[in-house]
Order: C-alpha cells, then structure tokens, then sequence
C-alpha cells in the first residue's frame, strides 16, 4: 500500500462597502495507492474550512428596517476528472438540526479484494480511509446533489432568529405583533455573519490502479451575501451585487503515489 497527503490553505477576502468578508479554505487530500485491490482512492476533506459574512463579526447594516450583508447561501463543488468517480460524500441533504456530522470513510479488505462502509460496531480488520467529524450548523441545512462525478453541496440559512428562512423577504416580521410595530426585520443566526463552517468530505475512486502520476483538485466555493431593506411600512428586498455571486475556484495538484 502507498499513501501520500496533500493539504491545501487559502484565504482570500473581498470588501462589500465597509463590510469585508472571507473564505477561509483549509483541507486535505490523502491518496491510497492499492496494487492487491487495483484501485486507486483519493480521500477528500474540508475540515476547518469557513465563510464568514463579515471578519470582524459585525453587519454594516444591522437595523430593525435593514440589515445586511449576511451569508445565506454557500455552494461548494469539489471534482478531479475521469476516472476518478465519486464512491462516498457526506454530509447528506439535512432539514436543519444544531449538530451535523459528516462522514465519508471506508473499509478496505485488501486480503477479500473489497472495500465498504465502516461497520458501525466498529472496524475488525483492513484498513480505514476517509474522515469524520460534526459540527454546529444551527438553523442552517444541507443540499446535496452531487453526482457521480462531482461533489455538489449546498449550505443554506433555514431559519432567522424567530422564522423559517428560504428568501431574503421571510426576514419582515409580518405576523400580528410585528406589524403594529411596522414589520421590522428579524435578526439573522451568528453563523451567517462570522465563520460559517463547511463540513464536505468525499472519496474518489478510480476503476483500476493509476501509476505515479498528478491529478488536479477542483474546489469551487461560491458564497451568497445577502442585503434587506424595509421600505415604510412595506418591505424591499434589495440583493443588489450579492445575488451576483462571489465565487471562489482552486486548482489544488495532488500526488499519485507509485503503487507498492
């Protein structure tokens, strides 16, 4: 068996009127090279990786008839190319909970030839690839629709500090008390203005065994940010540039190591 690791860092910041905000990208690629089994496997992680709306935690507009810019929405898509195929990713879609776990690990039987998940009463032989970890994604959920090539998730605000979330107007509190107070606008989770964590983990496989060679790691994070503003006693969603997305994209060279 061969394993070689490649870890990748970034950071990158982009200024929206005097509210900056910042992708913090951290992760890593661990490539088993197997000659028994055939296969070649890349297991991928973005432990430690986070969006946040604004470094220093504070909205530019944080008042009851506005209140922006705030993150509701981060796509990430990781892919390498034939003939790597997608075996694993995790998280699952979610409907919003105060923990989300992720988990993308296999079992690999070099004697059998085969390889699966952990078994949950825990690991009895072979070797174990992939990672695992949970973190708080409080009123936020989890989209996936990753293919079998690309990795595809989608983080999405699902609720505000009293309120179901889906579009930037579910933040006007139009209920009977919020109107004899002029439908003001309710506040947003912590987590969608600083350090939104990312939880994206996945294993490539390959269908036979690749020789000492380079592959290139696609990572795409792409943020949303998000501005409201009441007008009266009417309300105006005003997405202005934050609907136009700000994309972050990687070209991250991962090591294939000479199969043993």
């Amino acid at each position: 068996m061969a394993q070689e690791t490649t870890s990748f860092e970034e950071y990158d910041k982009k200024a929206y009127e005097s509210q900056v905000a910042a992708l913090r990208l951290n992760g890593s690629a661990v490539v088993t090279n197997l000659k028994n089994m055939k296969r070649t496997f890349i297991s991928v992680s973005l432990e430690g990786s986070n969006v946040a709306a604004s470094i220093d935690g504070k909205l530019i507009y944080d008042k009851d008839d506005k209140r922006g810019y705030f993150c509701d929405q981060i796509d990430v898509e990781l892919s390498i190319g034939s003939p790597y195929k997608i075996g694993i990713d995790s998280p699952q879609t979610t409907m919003g909970s105060e923990s989300t776990s992720t988990s993308s690990q296999w079992q690999l039987d070099v004697n059998a030839g085969t390889f699966g998940p952990v078994p949950t009463t825990g690991v009895s032989g072979g070797i174990v690839i992939g990672s695992s970890f949970s973190k708080g994604l409080q009123d936020w959920k989890v989209v996936n629709t990753s293919t079998n090539d690309i990795i595809r998730h989608s983080y999405r605000m699902a609720a505000s500090e009293r309120a179901a979330y889906e579009q930037p107007s579910d933040l006007v509190d139009q209920t009977a008390g919020g109107q004899l107070q002029g439908c003001p606008l309710f506040h947003v989770p912590d987590i969608s203005v600083a350090n939104m964590p990312l939880l994206t983990t996945g294993i490539f496989v390959s269908d036979r065994l690749q020789d000492r060679s380079r592959v290139n790691l696609q990572v795409k994070v792409t943020g949303h940010f998000v501005r409201v503003e009441k007008t009266f006693e009417f309300f105006v969603v005003d997405i202005e540039t934050l609907r136009k997305p700000w994309t972050w994209q990687y070209s991250v060279p991962v090591t294939i190591p000479a199969a043993d």
